[in-house]
């Protein structure tokens, strides 16, 4: 039974084409495997050289991104000192603004009182030099014992 079905195909030339198309797969597959074991190491360096290429550009392209985000980031951290600059200057005005309230003399006021006693104290010194040298001293003359 076997046998017939065999003929049967080899007789039908519908068969014969089929058989002559899967011959030349066959074939093909055969000629690929002997191309690739023939030009494979070649295909392997020219992969590597590639690979080595494409590297050297992504390698590159991080470096330019890498100094791009430098750059970015003080400008950011320029940025986030100016803010703290004036979050703190803010603050010092609203704790300045309740001391004063609070009737709590500033600095700049406890300054202005400090020259002014110093002013005073020259004054009030300059007043006694004064008067020392116009007043010449009143001590009492000492009589001798012997005119008592």
């Amino acid at each position: 039974m076997v046998a017939t079905v065999v003929n049967k195909l080899i007789e039908d030339p519908v068969a014969n084409n089929i058989l002559d198309y899967v011959r030349q797969i066959w074939l093909a597959g055969l000629g690929a495997f002997a191309k690739a074991e023939k030009e494979g190491s070649k295909l392997f360096e020219v992969l590597v050289k590639r690979g080595e290429e494409v590297e050297s550009q992504v390698m590159q392209k991080t470096e330019e991104a890498i100094e791009g985000l430098k750059g970015r980031l003080e400008e950011v951290k320029d940025q986030a000192a100016n803010n703290w600059n004036k979050l703190e200057k803010a603050f010092q005005k609203r704790v300045t603004r309740a001391l004063h309230r609070l009737g709590v003399p500033s600095r700049e006021d406890i300054q202005d009182l400090a020259k002014q006693v110093n002013a005073l104290q020259e004054s009030i010194q300059n007043l006694i030099k004064a008067e020392e040298v116009k007043e010449p001293s009143k001590k009492p003359a000492l009589r001798s014992v012997e005119a008592a």
